[in-house]
């Protein structure tokens, strides 16, 4: 009676768990399930830890908006807690449909099934519940599914199977991998106007799709809903979530763990929390790239050539020119240029977005039109010499070119002379060797207003070594062709003005001279700087900077 009686009350207390855990997922996730900790060589296997990022994590997963993105560091569980939830989701929903993206199918299938049940993790969590919990789930490559009817299917990258099948339930994770994440993401239309949800993770990578697109995330701007943890808007206005490893105190610096973890991490990084590599994958920071710097000394002295507008009634005797970088889907850009009656030159102003937000060309047009210089400029715009090229089709039939278009609407480009790479050396050899030659005292002004032009010139950078030379171009002749859109319209300017007087030639790459000047200005010193800056050539007085 007694064994009886135990027995009993064992399966009362089991029924309560899963009345329980059918309604929570947190209760499921952290009372029943398991973790596989590789690194771990005495304990690998642990219960899910609960921990309070963790439980905002998972009401993100599971009361969040249709559509929810994350950006995050690694090594912060955020991928076991989306397997753990979709292991809840299909065995407490019956005929879901939970679709896992990955990259390539086989990095999928880990995370689902891949061979055995150790191997994927949502296999591995269902195989590791206490026994009495345990299904007879069907598990094949890439599949789960569960005796109620529902399925988990691990997807590779791309639009293909949501064109087929609208599931519940979409995890894609390390988006920032995948080139086809944008064609994924649309084709995702029908689920989510279906009540589906879509999870969305990855660390940074530029300028992968999937990061550019949360490239707008700024500490200062976001709302903090926790140390480390932020809430914010995406590029397009989706939710989105940014999660540092400072959430987690046992992974924070300023705790003695924490420290210990941080030291540990940082010793894994060739260059150690100076790479692009941990700035991104740690650091949640999107303007990390590799290569050399174009301007390595800007930090140092952007307080000379960065200086506040300067008011247009002090603008006497000025000339102004205007360039021009189209981008359909990228960024539009004109840039407002201008010289003084002293030859000094002035990036003095930009019209700029998404080609597509701002109207396409009818919408470009007139935002150019509307800026208040344009009389001015209207009559100088150098722009990039494709937008001759007859590329776009008319509704009457053939075709006409860009330059055309906007020809239509009231704004007359002129070709710049130069175009590429042969451009990028005329600007660079300006910008280096006599603007900047001497940054404590430049020629060249950038207004805080030209916010795209700072922003892009101050991570311009050479084209990497390694990826040069595997394609035989010269070193550090080629710049990265990544974020450079303001760039582009400043250089099809610059070609086509005269050289400067007293232009100071760049010296033969692999010269004696060319190593010397790199060197020199790599290790500038900015000692006294901010005492002795050249003042503003109008106001007489010190030059005010912002970035």
């Amino acid at each position: 009676m007694e064994r009886a009686r135990k027995l009993l009350e064992i399966k009362q207390q089991r029924a309560e768990k899963l009345e329980r855990w059918s309604k929570d997922p947190a209760t499921y996730i952290f009372e029943a399930c398991t973790t596989k900790d590789e690194h771990d060589a005495d304990n690998p296997r642990k219960l899910f830890p609960r921990k309070p990022y963790l439980e905002e994590l998972l009401n993100i997963f599971h009361n969040g908006e249709t559509a929810e993105h994350i950006i995050k560091s690694r090594q912060l569980m955020v991928t076991w807690m989306a397997c753990a939830y979709i292991s809840w989701l299909c065995r407490f929903t019956p005929d879901r449909l939970a679709f896992v993206q990955s990259k390539k199918e086989e990095d999928a299938a880990n995370l689902v099934y891949n061979s055995h049940p150790s191997i994927g993790r949502i296999s591995f969590i269902e195989t590791n519940l206490p026994k009495w919990l345990r299904q007879d789930i069907k598990w094949s490559y890439c599949q789960g599914i569960y005796p109620n009817g529902s399925k988990v299917w691990a997807i590779p990258q791309g639009p293909q199977h949501y064109e087929s099948y609208v599931p519940s339930f979409v995890f894609n994770d390390e988006a920032s991998l995948q080139e086809k994440w944008e064609q994924g993401h649309a084709a995702l239309k029908p689920c989510i106007e279906g009540g589906g949800k879509v999870r969305t993770v990855a660390t940074v990578r530029m300028p992968m799709p999937y990061s550019v697109e949360m490239s707008n995330f700024n500490k200062e701007t976001a709302e903090e809903i926790r140390k480390g943890f932020w809430k914010f808007r995406s590029k397009s206005g989706a939710s989105a979530h940014a999660i540092h490893y400072t959430t987690d105190e046992n992974k924070d610096p300023a705790t003695e763990k924490g420290k210990k973890w941080y030291d540990q991490q940082v010793e894994g990084y060739v260059g150690g929390t100076n790479s692009y590599l941990w700035k991104q994958h740690m650091e949640i920071d999107f303007e990390a790239v590799k290569g050399t710097k174009l301007i390595p000394f800007w930090n140092d002295y952007k307080d000379c050539f960065c200086i506040d507008d300067i008011p247009e009634r002090q603008r006497v005797g000025w000339r102004y020119y205007a360039g021009f970088d189209y981008g359909k889907r990228n960024q539009t850009v004109l840039g407002i240029y201008a010289v003084d009656k002293d030859g000094n030159r002035y990036i003095a102003g930009e019209v700029a977005g998404s080609g597509e937000r701002m109207g396409g060309v009818p919408g470009i047009a007139q935002r150019i039109k509307d800026h208040p210089l344009f009389d001015k400029f209207r009559t100088n715009i150098k722009a990039d010499p494709s937008l001759w090229n007859k590329n776009q089709a008319k509704q009457q039939g053939g075709y006409t070119s860009i330059a055309k278009l906007f020809q239509s609407e009231g704004i007359n480009l002129k070709s710049a002379p130069l175009k590429g790479s042969d451009a990028d050396k005329i600007a660079i050899e300006r910008l280096l060797y006599h603007y900047w030659a001497n940054p404590a005292e430049p020629t060249l002004y950038i207004f805080s207003s030209a916010r795209l032009h700072i922003k892009q010139f101050r991570n311009l950078r050479y084209r990497d070594w390694s990826e040069a030379m595997a394609q035989n171009k010269p070193l550090q002749e080629e710049l990265v062709d990544r974020d450079n859109d303001s760039w582009d319209a400043w250089k099809y300017a610059e070609a086509a003005r005269p050289a400067p007087a007293n232009l100071k030639r760049k010296p033969p790459s692999g010269s004696f001279m060319a190593v010397r000047d790199s060197i020199i200005r790599h290790n500038r010193k900015p000692q006294g700087i901010r005492g002795n800056r050249k003042p503003n050539p109008l106001t007489q007085g010190p030059v005010g900077g912002r970035t």
